[in-house]
């Protein structure tokens, strides 16, 4: 926010440039003017903070803003101050910023021993939007892919029972001759059964992820296009991660 008041008013500043002058220069008030240079370093400025306000522009946007931007809203934000390293004016200034950027954002991109806790939420929605997740380098994808299948393991439900799990499961229960209602004793057996048989393993939940990261064609989505219709579309297809990569995806 602070960035973007002094963007405004310097924007502001040098777009009137002339009108400045002509109103100094009626006034005589000559000592006032602006060298060249003052307003080179001034329009330099104002290049320099643009990308720092349009991000935050965007970030507070509610209806816009997505998750899986954060990311790489960090990355866009290393490679413009790095184009400003050497900057006579601004490079120390561009350094400190990024030194500063990487203590505070280093835990969305590493899982460091003795560092601070690791925070997957913004990696694992850059992977799931596949307009942005080729940003990520191999080492950041597979932090993202481990981390998003133990979270799914920790509120997954338990895998089906084998066989012999079953058997024991009905020999325990009682038998339907000794229940009250053996038709409705019956019903519900049945109805367990069916539903052992349909509870998800965390294998297809992983066999999905990777289906996903391998598929190359979601690469060619256009960063205009609209990530929650792709994964509301491939609700068939991924039945177990497109509710999930929507859940990530919307995290303010």
């Amino acid at each position: 926010t602070r960035w973007n008041y002094v963007y405004n008013v310097l924007a502001r500043l040098s777009r009137v440039k002339i009108s400045i002058e002509k109103v100094l220069k009626a006034h005589k008030k000559h000592v006032y003017l602006l060298s060249d240079d003052d307003w080179n370093l001034l329009d330099n400025t104002v290049e320099f903070l643009k990308l720092f306000s349009d991000c935050t522009n965007m970030s507070s946007k509610e209806k816009e803003a997505v998750s899986s931007e954060v990311i790489v809203t960090i990355i866009s934000m290393y490679n413009h101050l790095d184009s400003y390293e050497n900057h006579d004016y601004l490079g120390s200034v561009a350094k400190e910023i990024k030194t500063n950027m990487k203590t505070k954002f280093s835990h969305f991109f590493y899982d460091k021993p003795g560092a601070k806790e690791f925070e997957g939420t913004y990696l694992v929605a850059t992977l799931l939007d596949p307009r942005y997740r080729l940003i990520l380098p191999t080492s950041q994808r597979l932090l993202a892919r481990e981390f998003l299948l133990k979270e799914y393991n920790l509120v997954a439900p338990s895998p089906p029972p084998n066989d012999s799990e079953r058997l024991q499961r009905f020999n325990e229960r009682p038998h339907t001759s000794q229940a009250k209602f053996p038709f409705l004793q019956q019903m519900k057996e049945a109805f367990v059964r069916e539903m052992d048989d349909s509870i998800p393993g965390g294998n297809k939940f992983q066999a999905e992820l990777d289906r996903y990261i391998n598929c190359t064609e979601y690469d060619s989505l256009l960063e205009s296009d609209d990530v929650f219709k792709f994964w509301s579309n491939k609700q068939d297809e991924y039945p177990l991660l497109s509710p999930l990569a929507l859940d990530y995806i919307s995290i303010p």
